[in-house]
């Protein structure tokens, strides 16, 4: 098991913050704990279910796993 290839891999599903859709959507990039994200071709592609508020954070749901470049 590469426990710190599936954090890193984690950690790239994670941003600080609040951000409902609108706010992703007009946004270049999104500063992920693992890296920064490109709206455009990481983030618009894969959102299916978005502005799910819970009490420590907003969730949105993705079709597919964020595999970043290092």
């Amino acid at each position: 098991c590469d426990v710190v290839g599936l954090r890193g891999i984690l950690l790239d599903h994670v941003v600080p913050g609040r951000y409902v859709e609108g706010r992703i959507l007009q946004s270049q990039t999104l500063d992920a704990l693992g890296g920064p994200l490109d709206v455009a071709n990481d983030i618009a592609p894969v959102l299916q279910t978005t502005d799910i508020h819970t009490s420590n954070g907003t969730i949105h749901v993705i079709n597919s796993v964020l595999l970043l470049d290092d």
